[in-house]
């Protein structure tokens, strides 16, 4: 692990972890029944059945007290520095607990996840998460995946889809937009790379995405893998030629979205810089407002 953090700084890269502070497994040698979060009828959550075995959720108070702490202190002292990541935590509504050992309610459940995630931003640099829910925003700096599939059907009431989060959130917390955009680099549809942008997501790309037994790929069927060689080569060009594109943009992810509008294929977003990008998601090259967009593109329309 000292060679990996030693060859990352040599290459001006940041490391840091990907760790779970909600399961908790039996072979563990920190496992104790008593840790658990419970339900108002004693019974234990659990969490799924994964690489250590069936999983049980443990008490999020209980979690920070006795773990959270010490082995952020650990990552640090290893290299860690970026944004440390904390699987699941944000994508599910507190649970409250009713283990008669350390009892929650539901709001103090969300402070205590929150707590944890602002701990790891003090000492890594910054904190990230699997979804968007909002009891832990001001303590969450990036989102694994703000939605699961953007494409659900409408509600009865409902005729026009608002990108009601992203225009609240844009500027403040970075994020890649909903599962299918994962692994835009080295997908062969363009449409992934340009939702992705429409709604001010950063690129993310994720190898071995498709990671469990029973082939349920809720981050797409786009992947990026290590082997073989070739695989490996193409993916990280795929990669390093997706950061150049995004380069363009990046500077918009420290700006407020203004206003957003779409009709016909095209959209319009304008940021507080002024800067507007004009997507086209047609297969037809279109004209707006006297600029030229080539099919399945965007032009950026800076304000000076």
């Amino acid at each position: 692990m000292k060679k990996v953090f030693e060859a990352a700084k040599k290459y001006g890269y940041l490391v840091s972890f990907h760790t779970n502070t909600m399961d908790s497994y039996r072979i563990a040698s920190r496992f104790l029944e008593d840790d658990l979060l419970r339900d108002m009828h004693g019974q234990t959550f659990s969490g799924g059945l994964w690489g250590g075995g069936r999983s049980y959720n443990i008490c999020p108070k209980v979690a920070y007290q006795k773990f959270v702490e010490e082995d952020l202190q650990d990552f640090r002292n290893m290299g860690a520095k970026g944004t440390h990541y904390i699987d699941v935590m944000s994508i599910l509504n507190p649970n409250p607990c009713y283990n008669p050992k350390h009892p929650l309610t539901r709001k103090e459940a969300g402070e205590w996840k929150a707590k944890t995630l602002s701990y790891a931003r003090k000492m890594i640099g910054a904190s990230g998460s699997e979804g968007s829910w909002d009891f832990c925003a001001g303590s969450l700096d990036y989102i694994l995946y703000v939605i699961f599939n953007p494409n659900q059907p409408f509600p009865p009431l409902c005729d026009e889809r608002i990108p009601l989060w992203y225009l609240v959130y844009h500027g403040i917390q970075s994020y890649n937009t909903d599962c299918s955009t994962v692994n835009e680099a080295v997908s062969s549809d363009p449409e992934k790379a340009l939702r992705n942008l429409e709604f001010g997501g950063r690129p993310l790309s994720y190898f071995y995405s498709k990671f469990t037994s029973n082939n349920r790929n809720w981050m797409g069927e786009d992947d990026c893998c290590c082997a073989p060689d070739e695989e490996l080569e193409f993916c990280v060009k795929a990669i390093a030629a997706n950061y150049q594109k995004y380069c363009d943009v990046r500077d918009l992810q420290f700006e407020f979205i203004e206003s957003y509008e779409s009709s016909d294929g095209i959209s319009k977003i304008t940021y507080s810089n002024g800067s507007s990008l004009v997507i086209n998601h047609t297969e037809l090259e279109r004209k707006v407002n006297g600029n030229t967009i080539a099919p399945r593109s965007y032009l950026r329309v800076n304000a000076f």
